[in-house]
């Protein structure tokens, strides 16, 4: 997925303190069963928008997308699906209610479903903005009957506080993300650094720089990492750029 991001810096600030550098960690996603209630109960209004789903009840938001997507039209059905979400949660927000407003975004339990699960960020920036919107994405299989989807979403309307769930084989889960421990085997066969590489990193003298510069330095041998930057060179500049020599680069 590409994102544009505008009015953001990574450059580090400097300041009398000294800083450390962030560490890099890594991230997987795993599911775990739960079907916790959560410890009080509030009404919840829903509202609910199914996505790629055959069977949609016909008093909802059905949003279409093709069955068979090709990599060209990945960006622009993304763009068409978050726009609706995006405004569907503005109208929502000016509502003046006594009650919860939640929305419910249904998506298959596929690729594509796994692409969509990320609008999740829309409706947890929502939450922050309005304690009482409350929106969840839920993967199911995209063949369920109406009623089967229908008994599902007046269960989750209940688990309010759980913003990402996955329906598989008759189980409900939800996805955390867990640390993958250096010490541990994971599925990451290889990293995508080489040695005796060349690798420039512009902006290397910011705090994301660093931290990519410092993850080649420990993964390689024997690499050449160039640093380019538009910060003057600094006592916290030097001490890093010894750190890399004292790995080996």
């Amino acid at each position: 997925i590409c994102v544009e991001i505008k009015g953001y810096a990574s450059r580090s600030i400097h300041n009398k303190r000294k800083q450390e550098i962030g560490k890099a960690i890594l991230l997987q996603r795993k599911k775990t069963i739960s079907n916790l209630m959560p410890s009080d109960y509030r009404v919840v209004q829903v509202t609910s928008i199914y996505i790629g789903i055959k069977d949609a009840p016909s008093n909802a938001i059905n949003i279409h997308i093709p069955a068979q997507i090709v990599p060209e039209e990945v960006a622009s059905i993304f763009e068409k699906v978050s726009r609706n979400v995006f405004l569907k949660v503005k109208s929502l927000l000016k509502i003046h209610s006594k009650h919860d407003q939640m929305l419910q975004i249904f998506v298959p339990n596929d690729v594509s479903g796994q692409l969509y699960g990320s609008i999740s960020g829309i409706l947890k920036t929502a939450h922050i903005e309005n304690p009482s919107f409350w929106g969840k994405v839920i993967q199911v299989d995209k063949n369920l009957a109406c009623n089967e989807l229908l008994e599902i979403s007046e269960f989750e309307k209940k688990m309010y506080n759980q913003d990402f769930v996955v329906y598989q084989n008759n189980q409900r889960y939800i996805e955390i993300l867990e640390e993958i421990l250096s010490n541990e085997k994971t599925e990451i066969e290889e990293y995508p650094w080489k040695n005796e590489s060349v690798y420039l990193i512009t902006g290397g003298g910011g705090g994301i720089g660093r931290i990519i510069a410092l993850e080649i330095a420990k993964r390689t041998k024997n690499s050449v990492i160039i640093i380019a930057g538009r910060s003057q060179e600094n006592s916290s500049i030097k001490e890093f750029l010894s750190t890399l020599k004292q790995l080996g680069t």
